[in-house]
């Protein structure tokens, strides 16, 4: 009797704890930034399973970690002298840059340690379906006057359609997507068949219809990455098939055209054309000067966080920056920069590693272009300075570790 409790309230403990992910999760992935009085109660499990699992954390991942928490102590004192809103901007850095990492980089961990990979690509892929229909959703509630509705999903919502017929939609959940929809180009090569085409499809119509040129150059990154990963084992019908798709999409863009009156065409041209221009207008060549003007009078040494420059792009908040490389070589200097961006850097040392033992798969693919999207995107948009996007930072670098590990193969 006793083994027979012991084993229910295991077995209970462990549903419980799968439940917990799998709603964290997906708040995380389908709605970051909304909902958050019902999501973050969910992290205390997690934390539970990060303290209880501290004894089997990889002791890299705690030197990196060790390592960008000094350089983050050692920076808030610099910036200290010279900071505004010193308080405000203690309490985002120590979160921003100590606690979420701490967070993220030893879940993660734990959630490769219990669960295969495929498993948690196809809930990162059903998430990405969930997001998406929710864009949907949320566009024709717009659209048809329950904009308190959409007020759930996002403060002060807004869907503006131009006189060119391009849709653009504000929304969190674009985060997200720069990092799934990019990855998946390697699921639908590696799975080829109607469902994933179909997936697909849906993926690139909510691309355009978001109109949003981060999210399309994301899309366009995946595509060329996957190809050039996987040139020598495409397939002559991979080849018919996917022309054949095109051109459902392009029926399907027609129908969408005449349905809502909105032009995807014109939304392809708006955002390679917000591309070339470095995001549009003259904000970001501006703060791109004022923030490199900084980074030479301190010798690329780093002027401290909580410190701005003369051009302000937030009046609460002067140290943020849409350029958010450069602004964090402005921050923390060169050194910095390169332990911070370590997770990338050693990601893409392990990804090239792999590709010249010819031991590449569609997951090496999917989590390597996803964090390389989301690490492109952030020259115009701080994705990661949000505590629930930094999960696209990590998770390819607890994937490409593990993945290492179980090949043995160096760094």
């Amino acid at each position: 009797m006793f083994l027979i409790r012991t084993s229910f309230k295991f077995s209970l403990l462990h549903t419980i704890n799968v439940v917990c992910i799998c709603i964290l999760a997906l708040g995380i992935l389908a709605f970051p930034n909304s909902f958050r009085e019902y999501k973050y109660p969910f992290f205390l499990p997690a934390v539970l399973s990060v303290l209880l699992n501290l004894r089997n954390i990889p002791k890299e991942f705690l030197v990196i970690y060790l390592a960008g928490t000094i350089v983050t102590i050692v920076y808030i004192i610099v910036g200290y002298p010279n900071a505004t809103a010193f308080e405000v901007s203690l309490i985002q850095s120590i979160v921003i840059y100590i606690v979420f990492p701490f967070f993220w980089i030893f879940w993660l961990d734990y959630i490769f340690e219990r669960y295969k990979t495929r498993v948690i690509v196809n809930f990162i892929i059903l998430a990405a379906i969930l997001g998406s229909l929710t864009v949907l959703l949320c566009l024709w509630l717009f659209l048809n006057g329950f904009k308190d509705i959409v007020a759930l999903f996002i403060d002060d919502p807004n869907v503006n359609i131009n006189e060119d017929g391009v849709v653009l939609i504000k929304f969190h959940v674009y985060g997200s997507f720069i990092f799934i929809f990019s990855g998946f180009w390697a699921i639908v090569f590696d799975r080829f068949n109607y469902k994933y085409l179909i997936i697909l499809i849906f993926f690139v119509v909510i691309t355009f219809i978001a109109g949003r040129a981060a999210l399309s150059m994301s899309l366009a990154i995946g595509l060329i990455g996957t190809i050039l990963s996987t040139v020598k084992s495409i397939k002559l019908k991979h080849i018919v098939s996917v022309i054949i798709y095109l051109v459902i999409i392009d029926l399907i863009f027609l129908i969408i055209e005449n349905v809502f009156e909105i032009s995807l065409i014109n939304a392809i041209t708006y955002a390679y054309d917000h591309i070339i221009s470095g995001g549009g207008g003259d904000e970001r060549p501006m703060q791109f000067k004022a923030l490199m003007k900084g980074v030479y009078d301190n010798y690329f040494l780093g002027s401290g966080h909580g410190v701005g420059v003369d051009l302000s792009r937030n009046d609460d908040y002067v140290w943020r920056y849409e350029i958010l490389p450069i602004a964090t070589l402005f921050r923390v200097g060169i050194i910095g920069l390169l332990i911070y961006s370590y997770p990338f850097l050693i990601s893409t040392v392990r990804y090239i590693r792999l590709y010249r033992m010819k031991m590449l798969n569609s997951y090496d693919i999917f989590f390597y272009f996803g964090m390389f999207s989301i690490c492109i995107s952030s020259f115009s948009n701080p994705y990661l300075e949000s505590i629930e996007f930094q999960w696209a930072y990590f998770i390819s670098y607890v994937y490409f570790y593990n993945r290492s590990k179980n090949l043995k193969v160096s760094c």
